[in-house]
């Protein structure tokens, strides 16, 4: 379970209107009959239109500057297996179940704010917030695990215009011959499990259930101001004659979230989808090495992970590992005293003697994950590592 707090660029910006947002939640209803699309939904109501969000989000500005937020949106990603589990529940249908979570989820985040209201602790009720659910999702421009598949599509889609923008001045045999090449063209496209051929902005193949949250920067009664960008969780500060607490704490609201679901829906979660594995891989690696271990990884395997993805972050690997285009006597030796450097700090971590057996081991796939590294940084193939399913 992915739950995203947006930046406000994502999205057009968050400091004038909410209508161009709710305007792109609207677009799964722009071929569907009146009556047919999906309305937004919150604590208090499951069939909101768009013209009432729009109203009550912007008319909640109270006292805020022109160039202050006045919004911000959250996005709710389920994993495919957490879709499918949902969907065999008991306890309601697959829409039921993700609006009865978003209301729990909103609540984890009045709660992640640890502000009072009227003398008790804030909730959920108490926010302005609007749900969306979509069932669909497009392939991303900027995805990387698809970019060598956008290249060859596209490479397939200029040679098959080109041979249609012919067909109008082609005889009759010359036209047959167009029309007999690219239909071999579209044979040669990557397509998706349902047909669709893999290009940015298509349509993706599987179940794609995700749901999009508008929750306006007051409260319900205009009197608090609300950010879950605010870093200084656990601070205090002086507000109308009252000491208050001021910041967000999102690493704990993701982490709470993803409890939420598996205590609601009774969902058992392997320590490798967790979201503690995953923040451990992305920010700690003496703590996702330690995971791997539990894991019953290798150590090899563990380091040649943990390794190519780091240097695939790092904009200094990236300039040594693009080797056509750095001396190769330079990047050899800051090739060898990185691979060193980071022998010795995986063998102290797992307890090895870095010129033991196992301390060769994990040199040994260091060297294994660079050159890994190296091929991927010239597009020979990508790397197997895996990444979440997000997106707007």
């Amino acid at each position: 379970m992915y739950v995203k707090i947006h930046e406000p660029k994502k999205y057009g910006g968050n400091t004038g209107s909410c209508e161009n947002l709710v305007e792109y939640l609207e677009k799964e209803n722009h071929d569907k009959e009146i009556g047919e699309g999906t309305m937004f939904f919150t604590t208090r109501g499951h069939d909101v239109s768009d013209i009432h969000v729009k109203h009550r989000i912007d008319s909640n500005h109270s006292k805020l500057c022109k160039d202050e937020a006045k919004f911000y949106m959250l996005t709710i990603n389920p994993s495919a297996a957490e879709l499918a589990h949902l969907s065999g529940s008991r306890a309601g249908t697959m829409e039921e179940n993700l609006k009865t979570y978003t209301s729990l989820v909103m609540d984890e985040y009045a709660r992640q704010f640890d502000r009072e209201l009227n003398g008790r602790p804030m909730e959920g009720k108490d926010l302005l917030w609007y749900g969306k659910i979509e069932t669909e999702r497009s392939y991303r421009p900027w995805d990387k695990a698809h970019v060598r598949t956008y290249a060859h599509n596209e490479g397939i889609k200029r040679k098959i215009k080109g041979k249609r923008s012919r067909l109008s001045t082609a005889d009759e045999k010359a036209a047959k011959g167009l029309k007999k090449e690219i239909s071999i063209l579209e044979k040669k496209y990557i397509r998706n499990t349902e047909g669709r051929v893999i290009l940015p902005h298509a349509k993706k193949d599987g179940v794609n259930y995700h749901v999009h949250i508008i929750v306006s920067r007051k409260d319900r009664s205009g009197r608090l101001k609300l950010s879950p960008l605010a870093n200084s969780r656990g601070s205090k500060n002086v507000l109308n004659g009252k000491m208050v607490r001021i910041g967000f704490d999102r690493k704990g609201f993701v982490g709470n979230c993803e409890k939420i679901f598996d205590k609601r829906f009774y969902y058992n979660r392997d320590l490798e989808n967790s979201f503690k594995y995953y923040h451990a891989r992305k920010h700690d690696p003496v703590k996702y090495f330690n995971y791997c271990r539990l894991l019953a990884m290798s150590p090899r395997y563990a380091a040649k992970r943990l390794i190519l993805e780091h240097l695939l972050k790092d904009t200094h690997a990236k300039k040594i590992l693009d080797f056509p285009h750095t001396p190769r006597l330079l990047a050899s030796k800051m090739e060898n005293m990185v691979i060193s450097k980071a022998t010795r700090t995986l063998s102290k971590m797992a307890g090895f003697s870095p010129v033991g057996v196992p301390g060769k081991a994990i040199e040994m796939a260091l060297r294994q994950a660079v050159g890994i590294a190296k091929q991927v940084m010239v597009g020979v193939r990508a790397p197997n590592v895996g990444t979440p399913n997000v997106g707007m």
